[in-house]
């Protein structure tokens, strides 16, 4: 038996080192990427720009949900615990959900059927205007070049 040769084990160990080219892999480079995605998403300027967009967005909701909603649901599942958790759920929104939609479990098939009649307005400009809003309001996309910059 020749000593010089390597086993298979030998070579096969060292294909599983990582390369120059896979450095950026590693389990200590994935931590210090996510340690620094952690203090981007934590700090002041992001927090800012997230409830800017969030107050802006509930804005938004308020102009382009339906006006008047009507319909008529039958939903099931094969377990009737399903539906329950399901109907349950509904009922938490029964508050808001509008008095013309009509909502009915099956508790003894799968089924999923009915219609829904929804009337109300969109406008495209507008959504444009809400978006615009928040990128153009000379915070956002500095904070977006300070941080994107790091990144690369």
């Amino acid at each position: 038996m020749n000593r010089n040769k390597k086993s298979n084990s030998d070579e096969t160990f060292e294909n599983s080192r990582p390369s120059e080219k896979n450095k950026d892999y590693t389990p200590r480079s994935f931590y210090a990427k996510l340690k620094k995605w952690k203090t981007i998403l934590s700090s002041e300027d992001f927090k800012w720009i997230v409830h800017m967009a969030w107050s802006e967005a509930k804005i938004l909701i308020t102009h382009i949900k339906p006006k008047k909603i009507k319909g008529n649901i039958l939903f099931g599942f094969d377990d009737p615990a399903n539906t329950g958790e399901l109907l349950g759920v509904i009922g938490t929104l029964f508050p808001i959900l509008p008095e013309d939609l009509i909502i009915i479990p099956d508790f003894t098939q799968s089924i999923f059927k009915g219609w829904v009649d929804a009337k109300g307005r969109v406008f495209g400009f507008y959504i444009l205007k809400e978006i615009l809003k928040v990128l153009l309001d000379g915070k956002t996309i500095p904070v977006f070049k300070k941080y994107m910059h790091k990144e690369a």
